[in-house]
């Protein structure tokens, strides 16, 4: 039996903030390839929210890049003091 760890209350708000924030700067369409990704590979989900985050917390700036079509990069980072960066 494969272990797993338990879903924690901090990892639920940290996916339904980030998934908020699709919906609310991206369209539901951004919204729609998260929630699916999410829901097909739940670590892939709680992953590309969680290095949002990360990017966010450590103020470089990520938006969104990835064509929900054609997949890519998920993030672009414009930080003040660096080129721009794509993660």
């Amino acid at each position: 039996m494969e272990w797993l760890p338990q879903r924690s209350r901090h990892i639920e708000k940290l996916v339904y903030a980030y998934s908020s924030y699709l919906l609310q700067h991206h369209g539901a369409l951004h919204h729609k390839h998260f929630a699916d990704r999410y829901s097909s590979d739940e670590q892939a989900g709680v992953a590309e929210a969680a290095v949002f985050t990360w990017l966010k917390s450590i103020c470089v700036s990520p938006s969104v890049l990835e064509d929900p079509s054609l997949g890519g990069a998920d993030f672009i980072c414009q930080p003040p003091s660096l080129p721009t960066l794509c993660c």
